[in-house]
Parts: structure tokens; C-alpha cells; sequence
């Protein structure tokens, strides 16, 4: 996954990409990040081995003391040969806990080819920053209703004086 900014308390997703692969079958990952900082909560399929025809999913084993998600893979169950290419394997989803970093990373990965023979893999690290929440700036359409309703309570209260007659 790329490197990434965020705020505490919010949510956002990392895709785990594959490239440049020829004829992917089955593949399998452990995933792990700082859980100081970041909380997952859910894992889904990517969409680049169901290119090649029916398959199983596993999304893993999500464990938030530790700060992994074990065992996340998928197999193709009807095709007889793999896919071949680059896309997007696993999708991770995430909520940002506290101020700091945390690296990202895929170990114990598994691919194999048509034939269950290992395809040799490397991969890379992410870092993700998680910076303080920011006060929300109001949409324009906010400021606008604010704007009107000031204006409209000035002029009210300005007729409301000029109707009054001195005692």
C-alpha cells in the first residue's frame, strides 16, 4: 500500500496490490500494523483473482491486541488456469486511534501458480500518519443559511424600532 495521512477517529481503507503476476492461483498473506494507533475491523476480497473464474475467499483472523490480520487468501475454485497481470488483492479497512505512525506491511506471503508451484514475491512497506481530528469547516450551503438568517433577523429588528412611536 502507498503512504498515507489521516485523522484520529477516522475511517479508510488499503488495498494490498499485486503486479506484473503470471498465471496467480491461490494466494495468501498475514498483514500487520501498530495497534497503538490503528484498529481494523474489516477485510475484503479484491477483485484481480475473480477475473480467472469462480473463487474462495478466507478474510483472515483480525486481531487488535497484536495489531495482525492472519491467514487472508484466496483460491480459484473453477478456472484451470491463473491470472496473469497486476490488481487489487485484499482490501483492509481501518480506524485511525491515536496521534503517531504506524508501518503497514504484508509477511508469510503465498502465491502459487496454476500448477501449486510457488511464485516468488517481494513486497513493501506503507507507513500511515495519523494526525490530530481538525474542527470541521461549514459547507458553503451552511454559511449561506447563517448569512440569510443574520440579515433577515437585522432588518426585522430594525423595522420593529422604526414602528415604535415615542410615549
Amino acid at each position: 500500500p502507498p503512504n498515507t495521512s489521516v485523522s484520529v477517529g477516522s475511517t479508510f481503507a488499503v488495498t494490498v496490490e499485486i503486479g506484473n503476476v503470471v498465471d496467480l492461483y491461490a494466494w495468501q498473506f498475514d498483514f500487520g500494523y501498530d495497534p497503538t494507533f490503528l484498529s481494523a475491523f474489516g477485510v475484503l476480497n479484491g477483485t484481480f483473482l475473480g477475473t480467472g473464474g469462480a473463487e474462495s475467499f478466507f478474510p483472515g483472523n483480525i486481531d487488535n491486541t497484536v495489531g495482525s490480520i492472519t491467514a487472508v487468501g484466496s483460491l480459484l475454485t473453477s478456472a484451470l488456469t491463473g491470472v496473469s497481470g497486476s490488481g487489487t488483492l485484499a482490501t483492509i479497512t481501518f480506524t485511525a486511534l491515536s496521534i503517531g505512525q504506524s508501518s503497514l506491511s504484508a509477511f508469510n506471503i503465498i502465491l502459487l501458480d496454476s500448477n501449486f508451484v510457488d511464485i516468488t514475491a517481494t513486497s513493501s512497506r506503507a507507513i500511515v500518519t495519523i494526525s490530530p481530528a481538525t474542527a470541521g469547516v461549514p459547507e458553503p450551503a451552511t454559511v449561506y443559511l447563517l448569512s440569510t438568517a443574520l440579515l433577515y433577523f437585522t432588518i426585522a429588528g430594525r423595522l420593529r424600532r422604526g414602528r415604535q412611536t415615542p410615549a
